[in-house]
């Protein structure tokens, strides 16, 4: 952990920042970006950190290190121009960093803009804190940025409403089970669960 606190201090996080795109695909092929997700790649900074070891093997270290990548995240992100952005923009973030002053500062910076912002939590995450989760997502909601429920699989969307949330937008993440069923009578369940949150607030994810 040491180790790993003082190469983030001379290592430029900022250049270990990746964007993916969450597209709308029509029935009839055309697409639009619905927002760009900012990441840190966690193999980059892995080869730059500890080569050969899995920072995700100690769930201690990996706590850690995810909320000292939220804090570079968004020291970085808000030296953007946020009135250039020609589309929204997706930060995955820990409650406890939206908690924190660093998103306090950062808040500051995209102010009138933070309808360009949308705040993915991990479903884990949600979980382990609910109260303050919905404490958060009203605040976010009431300052004018979007909250996105990540890391849902068909197995969640058996065990819970994801609806009961309140989230703007679902990422479900792409699983083997999708594909036992050849029909829409197979996940029944799902397109239920689905159409009753709204099709159009769920995102599919890993998908290549």
């Amino acid at each position: 952990l040491a180790n790993v606190e003082d190469s983030l201090k001379r290592i430029n996080v900022a250049d270990l920042i990746r964007k993916q795109a969450a597209v709308v695909i029509g029935i009839n092929g055309t697409e639009q970006i619905l927002f760009f997700e900012n990441f840190v790649s966690m193999n980059d900074l892995r080869q730059q950190l500890a080569q050969g070891f899995n920072l995700a093997s100690n769930i201690w270290l990996f706590n850690y290190l995810t909320e000292a990548i939220d804090k570079y995240l968004l020291l970085s992100f808000e030296r953007e121009q946020f009135t250039n952005l020609s589309h929204k923009h997706s930060l995955n973030l820990k409650i406890e960093t939206v908690m924190g002053e660093i998103f306090q500062n950062f808040d500051k910076t995209v102010a009138e803009h933070a309808h360009n912002i949308i705040v993915e939590f991990q479903q884990i995450d949600v979980f382990s804190n609910m109260s303050e989760f919905k404490k958060i997502r009203d605040y976010l909601r009431k300052r004018g940025y979007s909250v996105l429920l990540d890391g849902l699989n068909p197995i969640s969307l058996r065990l819970f409403n994801p609806g009961d949330l309140d989230a703007d937008f679902y990422k479900i993440n792409w699983h083997s089970e999708f594909s036992e069923y050849q029909s829409i009578e197979g996940h029944s369940e799902i397109v239920k669960l689905i159409e009753y949150t709204g099709s159009n607030r769920f995102i599919m994810a890993r998908t290549d």
